[in-house]
């Protein structure tokens, strides 16, 4: 069995390790706290401070670019090792992802709304989309995380620092490259 493939702390594998790495002669020196805690039986439970660790409510409202843009944005998170949550379990969120349209109004008055929701129960929110692209200064979104369409990549980056209290604003336009494949209308 390998002592690495379960979820322990390092202080509980110790005595795992110590003996498997005995034969290959390579030492270990154990910090006294952590000793004084593994001898105590003392077991740290998983940080909610410890990045990828929390869980994410992504809300997608408007047109099918965005829903793609939201899988994609969710795909990153999910791999990072947060853990995504429906619309059932919101409120148990460590932080809310909102993903809406200028384009379509009723997508924006919902967006509002969540984001009152969002607010009220002292969640993190962070709006993407070309909401947040074309109109950064709505009331709606002061104070607010913001990733514009170009910087969907960086939502990790994002995510980590809403829940660490620190408000980003990612919305920058970056010219990118012509894909210059042949397209037939």
């Amino acid at each position: 069995m390998d002592p690495c493939s379960t979820n322990d702390d390092i202080e509980d594998l110790m005595p795992q390790l110590e003996t498997q790495r005995a034969a290959t002669g390579v030492r270990i020196k154990q910090h006294s706290l952590s000793k004084a805690r593994a001898d105590a039986g003392e077991v740290a439970a998983p940080s909610a401070h410890v990045p990828g660790t929390q869980k994410v409510y992504v809300k997608t409202y408007g047109c099918s670019h965005n829903a793609s843009d939201s899988e994609y944005m969710a795909g990153l998170l999910q791999d990072y090792g947060y853990t995504l949550v429906g619309e059932a379990s919101r409120e148990e969120a460590d932080v809310w992802l909102i993903n809406s349209c200028t384009v379509k109004n009723p997508s924006q008055d919902h967006m509002a709304t969540d984001i009152a929701r969002g607010r009220a129960m002292d969640k993190p929110v962070i709006v993407a989309g070309c909401v947040s692209q074309a109109e950064p200064s709505l009331n709606t979104l002061q104070g607010l995380s913001l990733i514009g369409v170009q910087q969907i990549e960086r939502v990790v980056d994002v995510v980590r620092e809403a829940l660490a209290g620190n408000t980003v604003r990612l919305l920058e336009r970056r010219v990118r490259p012509s894909l210059d494949l042949p397209k037939v209308r």
